[in-house]
């Protein structure tokens, strides 16, 4: 495998993700990481492919979109993780229109907070 590409994948039962750890080589570190599995029990977010961010689980999305809802900020704090600049989206789009590039392929998406309307509160 190329070294240089980092592969990400989707897990749709979190505890296989014991088959994506890399065969067993009893170094000192992974000797560590068994003393810290056995404390930590069978959860798979604790294992070194999650923890690196290799493995996305669509659980981890649901548990971001909800937390949203209780905290106004996370949507702000996840885009300048992601992007490292507030607004960093729009800058691209506009560098790719100024350069007279086909745009039309292009589909602008993003994240965004909305309040609840009043209506829907309580339900």
């Amino acid at each position: 495998l190329n070294k240089q590409v980092q592969i990400i994948g989707e897990l749709t039962t979190q505890s296989n993700v014991g088959f994506l750890s890399d065969p067993p080589r009893q170094t000192q570190a992974q000797s560590r990481w068994g003393k810290v599995k056995e404390s930590l029990g069978e959860r798979p977010n604790f294992s070194p492919p999650y923890a690196a961010g290799y493995i996305f689980s669509s659980t981890m999305l649901d548990t971001i979109v909800c937390q949203a809802y209780y905290n106004r900020n996370l949507i702000h704090i996840l885009r300048n993780l992601l992007t490292n600049q507030e607004g960093e989206d729009h800058s691209i789009w506009n560098k790719v229109a100024r350069a007279d590039l086909h745009t039309g392929d292009l589909n602008f998406s993003g994240v965004h907070q909305i309040p609840v309307p009043k209506e829907m509160l309580g339900k």
